[in-house]
């Protein structure tokens, strides 16, 4: 399984004040293969909620219900507007232009 997301916590430190809620999820992987990931490989820590980036495990694959086809390529990317709880866009793998995804959404 190909595993993503270093941008994220860039991305929560960069962005968090201004309304932009990074949350990692690791698929096809239980709490423990998810924390070695988060915690272990990119240095995330747990904690009290809104004070670090989080992150989760998605063991059952629920997240590829937004994406068509059997396989997602990774990373992917699933961006809601918290204020409507809209999925305004997806995106599969990498473009080098993601944070286009979720500027128009800052605060």
């Amino acid at each position: 399984m190909a595993q993503a997301g270093p941008e994220l916590p860039t991305w929560w430190d960069q962005y968090s004040e201004r309304g932009l809620f990074p949350y990692g999820v690791s698929i096809m992987e239980g709490y423990d293969g998810a924390q070695a990931y988060w915690e272990g490989t990119l240095g995330v820590p747990s904690g009290e909620p809104g004070t670090v980036m989080p992150w989760a495990g998605d063991q059952t694959f629920s997240t590829g219900q937004f994406f068509p086809g059997p396989t997602v390529g990774t990373p992917a990317y699933i961006i809601v507007d918290l204020t409507t709880m809209e999925i305004v866009a997806i995106q599969e793998g990498y473009s080098g232009a993601e944070e286009s995804l979720f500027t128009p959404y800052l605060r």
